[in-house]
Parts: structure tokens; sequence; C-alpha cells
């Protein structure tokens, strides 16, 4: 048997979890069973500069809204690549879980790896009825990366829990490390004495900034060395830069845009904050995680099965500011309960939520479906 060619459908590989999820993969899986194609079906994006040579991209070129010669290119293109498997992902993929099926790609995956806010606020009844019935009936396997999303597919779609296979996200936990924070800070230009509160997520409105601005609002008033820093960047970034100065907190408060190479971010924090109002899991708070800092994040989708409440860091309930304050406050006032749930952090990342736990646990499955065809 040759190598087994895997053909990943993607809108885009611009920034962003999923994206950074599939460059992971691809890059480490056994070239000397697999072969990674990845098609963008609108654009490239930043990331393709992130994966190894070896990994092959082609790119679609989606006309915005309903492009229908987008099936026929798509078809002739997975019947010329001739791909054992087909992983489609999230929305976007439906379109490429129809055409593998047309193309009769014998084996079809799809990975849903959070949900958008209209997803989560149950608006679209198409779309959730588009996506049981493709689900249930095109695909060999559904994976999702927390067992919140595969609960969901199976109690609100009706998806058969035979079909979903649960695999969380890994991080590079040799990347992603403890490192000198002081030296760090001077090298950035942030002052080594002041509590650094941090988060890391594309503004958006699923990501829910507006509660950790407010909390932080509170937090000042009382603390005068305190700062917060906002990576990322998105639609929101002006109207959040608005909500920052009219709470008269512009000083206290950086927002640093989209950055790559935030390895070293993270080690200017000293708590980092994910405030969502819905997330798969968070590739984010990994990283922190494996960083060695506590995380505080919402108690929802995938995050507390990442943040040990209390051991790894700490939950609060959605858009409550005045529990993420006490939160922020605590860690404030106990510096040995900060430095020891960071500990804890990265202690549970080696153990549960390493590239390579990832990269076999999706190689064994793309083994298994392979084999059952032979």
């Amino acid at each position: 048997m040759g190598k087994i060619r895997i053909v990943h459908i993607v809108l885009s590989m611009n920034q962003g979890g999923l994206e950074n999820g599939i460059v992971n993969l691809a890059n480490n899986m056994r070239g000397s069973i697999f072969e990674n194609i990845i098609c963008c079906l609108s654009e490239g994006g930043e990331f393709i500069k992130r994966l190894n040579n070896s990994v092959k991209v082609v790119t679609m070129h989606k006309k915005p809204g309903n492009d229908l010669s987008l099936y026929l290119r798509l078809i002739r293109l997975l019947i010329e690549f001739r791909p054992a498997v087909v992983h489609t992902r999230n929305w976007a993929g439906i379109d490429g879980i129809i055409c593998a099926k047309m193309a009769r790609v014998p084996i079809i995956i799809h990975g849903e790896h959070g949900f958008e806010t209209k997803d989560l606020l149950r608006q679209d009844k198409k779309r959730r009825l588009i996506r049981k019935i493709i689900l249930s009936t095109m695909v060999n396997r559904v994976v999702t990366v927390s067992q919140n999303l595969k609960n969901r597919l199976f109690n609100e779609l009706g998806i058969p829990l035979k079909k979903i296979v649960h695999i969380p996200n890994g991080v590079d936990a040799k990347k992603f490390r403890p490192k000198e924070k002081e030296t760090i800070r001077q090298r950035i230009g942030f002052n080594e004495d002041s509590f650094i509160v941090g988060i890391i997520a594309r503004l958006d409105p699923i990501k829910n900034h507006r509660t950790l601005i407010y909390a932080f609002k509170e937090i000042s008033n009382v603390y005068s060395d305190v700062e917060l820093i906002i990576v990322g960047d998105g639609p929101l970034r002006q109207m959040l830069e608005q909500e920052v100065n009219k709470l008269n907190i512009e000083g206290k408060v950086v927002f640093l845009g989209k950055k790559s190479g935030v390895s070293e971010i993270y080690n200017i924090f000293d708590v980092f904050v994910l405030s969502s109002l819905n997330e798969g899991m968070s590739n984010t708070i990994l990283e922190a995680m494996a960083t060695g800092i506590p995380v505080i994040a919402s108690n929802v989708g995938g995050n507390p099965e990442l943040v040990v409440d209390g051991e790894t860091g700490l939950l609060f309930p959605p858009q409550d500011v005045s529990s993420l304050l006490e939160c922020i406050k605590g860690y404030i006032l106990n510096p040995s309960c900060k430095h020891g749930h960071g500990d804890n952090a990265r202690r549970r990342v080696l153990e549960k939520f390493t590239i390579d736990r990832m990269v076999k646990s999706y190689e064994q499955l793309y083994l298994d479906l392979v084999e059952a065809l032979l």
C-alpha cells in the first residue's frame, strides 16, 4: 500500500486556532505513511508559511456567497488527486463533504472545532438542519476537539455517538514554555513590577472582551500597578478601544494587535484570561498553560476540560464581571497560589495535551478507517 493521501478542506489558512491545529497536524504526521494536501476554499493565508515543504496547498478562490462553480472545480480536483481521505472542518467544510461524496472519495471525516455566535444562540435553524442531515448521512466520522462539542452534536443534532470521535487539541510544549519574565518585559518595554493581565484572541463578539475590560476597570480602581494587554485584531477593535477610553483606563490597557511569535508574549503575563461566550477547545488556553501561567476562563464549552478550577486556574460564569474581578484579585493577593497554579497547568499539558498525543490519535483514526476498507 502506498502513502495515504489526505485532503484537508478549510475556508482559509488565515491566523486562527483551527488553522493552527491543521499546521501542527500536517507538519508532524509521519511522512513515510501519510501525504497531506490542504485545500483552501477562499484564500491562502499567513499560516501557509508555517507548513513544511512536503505539504501541498491548493487555493480555490471561492467567490462571496454561493459560488456554484466551486462545486465543479472542487469535484474535479478531488477526482484528480484521488485521496483516500477528505477531512473537512466546521461550517465552511460542508461544501467539501458534498463534493467529496460526488467525487466518490472513500473516507470522509468532518471536524467540529467550535460554534459561531449564531450557532450558540440557535438562531439559524436552516444551518442546523443541513448540518444534521449531512453529518448523519455523508461522513464516516465526526471529530470534535472537546467532549462538550461531542455531547452537543449528539444531544442537539442527533448525530450517532458511534460516528463521533473526541480528539483534544495539542500544544507544542517545547515552544510554549516558561522563560525569564523580567528579562522579556524589559526587552519588550513593560514594567517589571506591574501585575499584567493578558488575553490573546481575535476581537470578535464571541470572545467577549467587554467583560474582561469592565472587570479590569474595577481592578485598576483598587490597584495602581496593573496593566491589561490585549493581543489580537478583528472587527471589534475600534469599539473596544472606544470603550477603554470611555472608562478612562487607556493608560493601563495596551492593544498590541495581531502578533506572530506570541510564545514570548505569554511570558510577560501574570495571568491569562479568556472571557469567551463559548469555546471549542482553546489553543490559547493550552499555550498559556504550557507557558506555566494560571488561566482564568469562562465556564463554557471546552474550557472546563482544560482548566481545573482551583488547581491549574479559575473558572467563572460567562459575562459575570464581579466573579472575574474576584478571580483576578485572588491572584494579585496570593502570589504563591498564582505560581502553584501555573506549575500545575504546565504539568497538566505535558500529561494530556501534547502535539505528539494529538497527532497519534489522528494518525490512528486515519489508519483504522483505511484498513477497514481493505
